[in-house]
């Protein structure tokens, strides 16, 4: 049976703009998707965050049509009740919106299915583009956990699209962790919908098989892996624009979140932990500016304002540097591109934020990754051979720090040839998704 490629296809659950992780996910996607479809028309949404400005205006460029998704008028209710002072107020709106539009979603799938009959409702741009589309694929990334919050939107845009009949894909997915047993049958009913799932690390593609997912699933590799970096001319250029970049010592960089330890109950405890990572961070900063005379850049990787924003934990482990002269932070919001070709400026990269560390060794940078949220980070570095340079944020030291900080610079070259032999094998993993539409989405 010969295959037929698709003309329309509408990528889900995208990230902000302003989350360079997510938008270089998107942005991969995208660019390998043309590569294989060329002519290819792609719609992206999303539902889990309120569509700007910006992100209509910077994914445009991409030749992207960027539209709310399902979810996203119960988004922007969310932001409209927060005002109101009774919590229980807020949960009886919200509860009723969101059933009448699970409700009417689900019937407006079922009439343009059955009787092709097109409902005047208010969210219907985007439930027409699920009907026009060939292909929905779910965003590369972690979409489907459920530690504190069932993942309803991901699941439920699984399932109308099922309604619809159109292909599904999960596209390069780190699944889980899935701490309460109540939810996994469900869960795993609705992935049993789907046609295809890849994972970025064998670790997510064991845990949907002992959940009993019988769909086909492989492990590729993070979209990421495959974005295309800026040249070194440029990114040094654009690095000595907007911070203090040496030509002769070690330039190392520093990705830090605002992290609030979901997995600890006790208030007085998570503080405790935060205060831990920002001082191990600071000294392990000092120490390699007095060992090395290191220049120490913080790279923001997320600037989402009020919700998640890299700068301000940025600044403060900056103030608690004893050695300031030879620290700088970016200031400037980059393109997932530009940022890419920077980190491979650096000699080292100490990160926090994952897609900081698939930037950076991407470009052959050795690097040491700090895990935070479920088990993607080990799971990908792994995958690299680097399984001993993370460490989990809960029980994050100076002395760990230390410790691998020095194995990588003792081994800095070995490390680099390795990551370069490595990363290439992702990047031909990465491209296995589209190998794996043409016999899976037909």
């Amino acid at each position: 049976m010969s295959f037929k490629k698709p003309n329309k296809v509408l990528i889900n659950t995208i990230g902000p703009w302003l989350d360079k992780g997510e938008s270089g996910i998107l942005i991969s996607m995208a660019a390998i998707l043309r590569e294989y479809y060329p002519n290819l028309e792609i719609t992206v949404s999303s539902s889990t965050f309120k569509l700007t400005e910006i992100d209509k205006e910077q994914y445009s460029k991409y030749s992207l049509e960027v539209v709310p998704g399902i979810f996203n008028n119960f988004q922007e209710l969310l932001i409209k009740i927060k005002k109101l002072n009774y919590r229980s107020v807020k949960i009886v709106i919200a509860s009723l919106y969101l059933s009448i539009l699970l409700i009417s979603s689900l019937t407006w799938a079922l009439i343009y299915r059955y009787l092709k009959i097109d409902l005047k409702l208010k969210n219907q741009k985007i439930l027409k583009k699920y009907a026009e589309s060939d292909w929905i694929l779910v965003c590369g990334g972690q979409n489907i956990i459920h530690v504190n919050y069932f993942p309803l939107i991901p699941l439920f845009e699984i399932l109308f699209s099922k309604i619809l009949q159109k292909k599904i894909m999960l596209y390069s997915q780190s699944m889980g962790p899935f701490l309460h047993r109540y939810s996994k049958l469900l869960i795993c009913w609705i992935l049993n919908r789907t046609d295809l799932i890849t994972t970025r690390e064998s670790i997510s593609k064991d845990t949907l098989i002992d959940m009993g997912v019988n769909v086909p699933v492989f492990v590729t590799a993070d979209a990421a892996f495959t974005l295309p970096a800026i040249s070194k001319q440029e990114s040094i250029s654009k690095l000595k624009d907007d911070c203090n970049l040496s030509e002769t010592e070690l330039n190392i960089a520093i990705t830090a979140i605002p992290w609030d330890f979901p997995k600890e109950p006790n208030l007085k405890k998570k503080n405790e932990m935060y205060e831990n990572y920002i001082d191990s961070l600071a000294k392990s900063a000092d120490s390699l500016i007095e060992r090395f005379n290191a220049h120490i850049i913080f790279f923001p990787q997320v600037i989402i304002p009020k919700l998640k924003n890299d700068i301000p934990v940025s600044i403060k482990i900056y103030n608690k540097i004893k050695n300031k002269s030879n620290v700088s932070i970016l200031k400037k919001d980059y393109s997932p591109e530009e940022l890419k070709g920077m980190y491979g400026c650096m000699d080292l990269l100490l990160g926090t934020r994952f897609h900081s560390c698939i930037f950076a060794l991407s470009m052959g940078v050795p690097t040491l990754a700090i895990e935070y949220d479920g088990h993607k980070a080990y799971g990908i570095m792994k995958l690299l051979g680097l399984e001993n340079f993370v460490i989990e944020i809960e029980k994050i030291s100076y002395k760990s720090i230390q410790q691998k900080i020095q194995q990588l610079i003792r081994n800095k070259e070995d490390l680099k040839r390795k990551i370069i032999s490595n990363v290439k094998i992702l990047k031909n993993a990465s491209e296995k998704n589209m190998l794996l539409t043409q016999k899976y989405l037909n």
